[in-house]
């Protein structure tokens, strides 16, 4: 063989040997059955998992990757010790987080050489989540559209299925105050507080989520307003030097000035008696006069009793006792008084009679034997005999 022969093969076998190298092996061939399943919340799904073209003596292990971080599973076996095998995957749906949310989650499942991490495969495969219930609704309503204060308030929450959420009540001075709450297994929950000040409509908001971004919100509105009743009490007509009694059920409030006005404060949906005196002394001959001193309240207001000054006609006889006078008593200001007609004559003890001569009216006399006296103040009128 001539050197050039030689020479051309040796270059064919180095070639033959380049193109096809020595203990060179395919990867790793991994399946999964099923490769799209559905499965409800709170369930699992179950997966198949094979191999082949393993080596001989070595340990595969199983591992998944791409589902969400919490998400619970297992492997049984966890490793096959042979060229070829299989393992079962079951994937939990019902951990929060996780795969509870409705939705289609794509995964890969490898397969890998214990002690030789470069001998490995893998596969994909998908799990679509399908609710299970109604889709998520929340309500929101309270025991009573209006309430006093120190009632106790119960405001009901309801969903249609386990969910997280908060529940918001504005008060009328626009501050509001949050109370979170959770529903894993109830789909009910009750809030209660107490009513206080301020006074006015608060508004309620609740907004829930089902742990997947379903936000749904309520809102109600209901009032707070005071547990009693206020009555103002007021006098008209009578000076403020002067002062009346005030009753109540019968109970004693004190005196009211006649410049003061008096607050009372009365249970709701109570009825309540007021009275005052109706007569309240001035100066001699002086006093003022509640005709209605008497009055039913049940509900808030502004009550006003009302005094007459009244005037004193004292009527008498110079000498003392000559004849009967009458109409003596207390008049209305501006009224007119009318005295009794005087006799002309009136016996006396024997051999005696009284002639009448003429009134005097607080030392000023007046002709007839009857007159009117105008009651602009307390006057004293004296038949004179």
């Amino acid at each position: 063989m001539s050197k050039v022969w030689k020479l051309a093969v040796i270059f064919v076998v180095l070639s033959v040997v380049a193109f096809f190298p020595v203990n060179v092996r395919a990867a790793l061939a991994v399946s999964i059955s099923p490769l799209n399943q559905t499965a409800p919340q709170a369930s699992q799904a179950s997966y198949t998992v094979s191999f082949a073209g393993g080596l001989l003596g070595a340990t595969y292990l199983f591992s998944v990757s791409g589902l969400p971080s919490g998400t619970s599973y297992s492997f049984s076996p966890s490793s096959v010790s042979a060229i070829a095998g299989s393992s079962t995957l079951v994937i939990s749906t019902s951990d929060i987080p996780g795969l509870y949310c409705p939705g289609s989650y794509a995964f890969t499942v490898s397969v890998t050489n214990k002690g030789a991490p470069a001998d490995t495969g893998s596969a994909s495969a998908i799990l679509k989540v399908a609710l299970v219930g109604p889709p998520l609704l929340v309500s929101l309503q309270s025991d009573k559209g209006a309430y006093v204060e120190g009632d106790t308030i119960t405001i009901l929450i309801t969903v249609t299925r386990p969910a997280e959420g908060r529940l918001t009540i504005r008060s009328p001075t626009g501050v509001p105050t949050l109370y979170p709450f959770a529903t894993i297994y109830a789909t009910t929950l009750t809030q209660t507080l107490t009513a206080t000040q301020p006074y006015g409509t608060y508004t309620a908001t609740v907004r829930a989520n089902d742990y997947c971004n379903s936000i749904v919100s309520a809102q109600i509105t209901f009032t707070v307003g005071p547990s009693t009743y206020p009555v103002s009490i007021q006098f008209s007509g009578l000076p403020q030097l002067y002062s009346a009694n005030l009753v109540v059920n019968g109970q004693s409030q004190g005196t009211v000035q006649g410049s003061q006005t008096k607050t009372l404060n009365f249970p709701l949906g109570t009825s309540n008696n007021v009275t005052v005196d109706q007569y309240v002394s001035g100066v001699t001959g002086v006093r003022y006069y509640c005709a209605q001193n008497a009055l039913i309240v049940s509900s808030s207001g502004s009550y006003s009793f009302n005094y007459q000054p009244q005037y004193q006609l004292t009527l008498s006889t110079n000498p003392s006792g000559v004849a009967p006078v009458g109409n003596a008593g207390w008049f209305n200001a501006g009224a007119s008084a009318q005295t009794v007609q005087a006799p002309q004559l009136v016996p006396g003890a024997t051999g005696v009679q009284y002639v009448f001569v003429n009134w005097v009216v607080d030392g000023a006399a007046q002709s007839g034997t009857q007159i009117s006296v105008p009651m602009n103040g307390p006057h004293n009128a004296i038949a004179e005999y």
